[in-house]
């Protein structure tokens, strides 16, 4: 039987200043189609249920990634981010088909991701003793929204006693501990995919002899046919892509390029 994720995005659409927020875009698209390559199966819900609001800050410029484009053109996935069930519609389901529940970013979620029915939903895939991924989203600050969010993650995860670890802002960066995976940004999608296939898919995993982010992990299978998915992230490594440990300054540049927050 293969191995299924549940995506569960965000419905929140405005930040506490009023400015319009979302979903981000990359976060859900690369761990998507890096799991349908592998044969994961993938359903996406909501905590609102509907369809998925998008961050515009993820629909262009340098963070709309290759990856992202093929997913908003994915006709699969168009059909599931269009009309997607609420979370208490999947608690009333059930979730014994899932192997893993994925939390992807965007500030969207620190607006509602306090709900009831998401932190059921978490509580029960962890019980069951099931893989529990998502992001923490750690760059606030340079982005303008640290007063725009209900609380700061970093901050409060701190002050509920977990064990914080982070790496530099705008790299990749992921750690997996048992059963949970957490990520920092968006540069950090690809690794936090491949460790949640290397969690529930652990057959697949193959050494990787070399350096790098995705050091210990080879993709060994074609992509999905259902999916028309190419693999972009070697075009993106020659040109230089964020999703390859860029330089500091040149990622913080080019974040404020894109984003320009209403006056």
């Amino acid at each position: 039987m293969a191995a299924k994720v549940l995506i569960a995005c965000t419905s929140g659409t405005q930040l506490l200043d009023g400015r319009p927020t979302g979903c981000w875009v990359e976060e859900v698209a690369t761990p998507y189609l890096l799991w349908r390559e592998k044969g994961i199966q993938v359903d996406i819900c909501s905590i609102a249920g509907g369809a998925v609001p998008w961050d515009a800050s993820s629909t262009s410029g340098d963070f709309f990634t290759a990856q992202a484009a093929a997913f908003l053109n994915n006709e699969t996935a168009a059909k599931l981010i269009k009309e997607t069930p609420s979370v208490e519609e999947l608690l009333a389901r059930g979730i014994d088909s899932y192997d893993a529940l994925f939390l992807p970013g965007g500030h969207g979620i620190a607006i509602d991701g306090t709900s009831d029915s998401l932190k059921q939903l978490v509580e029960q895939f962890w019980g069951a003793g099931k893989v529990v991924a998502g992001f923490s989203n750690t760059e606030e600050v340079a982005v303008g929204k640290d007063k725009a969010v209900p609380f700061l993650l970093e901050d409060r995860m701190k002050e509920l006693g977990g064990d914080y670890v982070r790496g530099p802002d705008w790299h990749p960066f992921a750690v997996a501990s048992g059963k949970l995976v957490t990520g920092q940004n968006p540069q950090s999608s690809q690794r936090v995919a491949e460790l949640v296939v290397e969690a529930v898919l652990p057959a697949l995993k193959e050494p990787v002899h070399g350096k790098g982010p995705h050091e210990g992990f080879h993709h060994r299978e074609k992509p999905h046919e259902s999916d028309h998915y190419h693999d972009h992230r070697d075009e993106h490594a020659r040109q230089g892509a964020r999703h390859d440990a860029p330089d500091p300054a040149k990622a913080r540049s080019s974040w404020h390029q894109t984003y320009r927050p209403p006056i």
